[in-house]
């Protein structure tokens, strides 16, 4: 594999660490399912081959392989077999269609907790920025 493709590897790594890294802040102190951990396990995985790519180069490539094949797995499992029992299926309404394959591949007890964990830190965010620029502008209009 030529030098080109394994800093093209890194590159996408490094993209792709984002958004592993922000699911990871964001989850923390958040109960996860069985499902969720291995898909961030697998996601891991992959990231941390792409961007070991330049250095090791088979390690990368193996890692990256490993992650990716869990992934597939795990949401071909999850679509083939679904879940049962006492879980709530999410359906499209109107009408008694089936569910989504979404609500298949992911566990919906993730999407609504994640959803839930993001909504109340962004809204943190938020209530941080307005007290600060408050701050500010009664800062300013001391000074006049």
């Amino acid at each position: 594999m030529s030098p080109a493709f394994r800093y093209l590897f890194f590159t996408l790594g490094l993209l792709l660490a984002i958004p592993l890294l922000s699911i990871l802040y964001l989850s923390i102190g958040f109960p996860i399912s069985p499902t969720g951990i291995i898909y961030l396990v697998a996601y891991s995985l992959l990231v941390l081959g792409l961007i070991c790519a330049p250095w090791f180069h088979r390690w990368g490539l193996i890692v990256s392989l490993t992650g990716i094949v869990i992934l597939f797995v795990t949401a071909s499992v999850r679509i083939l077999f679904p879940p049962s029992g006492s879980q709530m299926n999410l359906i499209t309404l109107p009408g008694t269609s089936s569910s989504r394959i979404l609500t298949r591949i992911f566990n919906e007890q993730d999407i609504v907790l994640f959803g839930d964990m993001v909504f109340k830190k962004s809204c943190i965010t938020i209530h941080v920025c307005k007290y600060f620029i408050y701050s500010c502008s009664i800062a300013i209009l001391k000074q006049r």
